[in-house]
């Protein structure tokens, strides 16, 4: 599973590419999101969230561009990352390499409180913006990070039901997808 570019004179294009195969090499692949849309960027946020089994969630940039939860992935745990250039172009290829790579459990987090008028929790980035919230139910809140480059360095705020705070982590905190936190 891979996200990958194609640059050449008609500009850089994107997709989401399944490929299966053996220790020789790639015998089948399938393309699940393809953008040849104009101006796009030479590098992008990819962030693939999958079970290894049936499920497959790919985000570019923040912004979801694939989902399924039907397909035979067949990806043995541990998930491991490979990077091997294939090209029969015969001058240099310049080629990156992944950079913060991390693996969660989950694409959600999970806050518990004991705060009893406690009614929602967000998580607020270091410049006051709300990037998620999700209401209490039974003392905690679920939030769906998946969409976000981990970890997030936020704060967790909670919230009463006239939407005041009463309750914050004091500082910002890196949240990985799968954790979860309490906030008193």
């Amino acid at each position: 599973m891979t996200c990958t570019s194609d640059t050449s004179f008609w500009g850089t294009s994107w997709g989401v590419i399944w490929a299966t195969g053996d220790a020789f090499g790639i015998k089948d692949f399938k393309v699940l999101y393809s953008n040849s849309t104009a101006n796009q960027p030479l590098t992008r946020d990819c962030t693939i969230i999958t079970n290894g089994d049936n499920y497959l969630k790919v985000y570019l940039d923040g912004t979801k561009v694939y989902e399924n939860h039907t397909m035979n992935l067949q990806i043995p745990a541990p998930f491991n990352a490979f990077l091997e250039p294939q090209s029969s172009y015969a001058k240099q290829m310049f080629y990156g390499t992944y950079k913060d790579y991390y693996a969660t459990t989950n694409e959600n987090v999970t806050v518990t409180t004991n705060l009893s008028n406690a009614a929602t929790v967000s998580i607020v980035d270091k410049s006051g913006n709300t990037l998620v919230r999700s209401p209490i139910s039974a003392g905690s809140a679920i939030l769906d990070v998946g969409r976000y480059h981990l970890p997030l360095a936020a704060y967790i705020n909670v919230y009463d039901s006239n939407n005041m705070q009463i309750a914050s982590t004091s500082s910002p905190v890196n949240i990985f997808g799968g954790d979860i936190y309490s906030v008193s």
